[in-house]
Formats: C-alpha cells, sequence, structure tokens
C-alpha cells in the first residue's frame, strides 16, 4: 500500500515531466494520478517491492532528468509494443 509521501512524490514528478495528464496528443482523457505512469517513452521501470525507492523518488533525488515523459497506463503500452508511438499519436 503507498503512503501519502508516495503520492505527493508521483505528483510533483508527474508536474514536472508535464502535469497530471497524458502526454499523448492524441489521447483526450485525463486520467487520475493513479493510472499515470512516468517513462522515457519506450520503457516501463516499474518500482518492485524489493527496491527501497520508488522510481518517482529517484527521479526527483537525480534532480529530475530529461528524457522522461508521463502517460497514461494505456498509451505507454501501446507505444511500448508499437516501437515508441502511440497509435493515437500515428492516427493523426
Amino acid at each position: 500500500m503507498e503512503t501519502k509521501e508516495y503520492w505527493e512524490v508521483k505528483r510533483e514528478v508527474l508536474e514536472f515531466y508535464g502535469g497530471v495528464k497524458c502526454s499523448c496528443v492524441g489521447c483526450n482523457r485525463e486520467p487520475g494520478i493513479e493510472f499515470l505512469t512516468v517513462n522515457d517513452g519506450v520503457h516501463f521501470k516499474k518500482p518492485t517491492k524489493k527496491s527501497e525507492e520508488t522510481l518517482y523518488a529517484k527521479l526527483k533525488k537525480g534532480g529530475f532528468p530529461i528524457g522522461y515523459q508521463v502517460n497514461c497506463f494505456n498509451c505507454h503500452m501501446a507505444s511500448r509494443e508499437n516501437k515508441g508511438t502511440c497509435p493515437h499519436a500515428a492516427a493523426l
């Protein structure tokens, strides 16, 4: 179960990388924070139970490195399967 601190850090990281919305130009939904991910556009880096820090904490601690974006989980998985381009964006 995620703590209050987890959600605060996640929101801060999402805000830094583009806000609490999916960055896919073809996605017209604004899912809740629990359905958003931060990724590098291709790889999904999900924290494991064994890791002491979540991806969000690592990004914040690392000074918000460049190359990450906010996507809803659906757009992220679709782009992962489509060589880095979400089918929403490819259709535009």
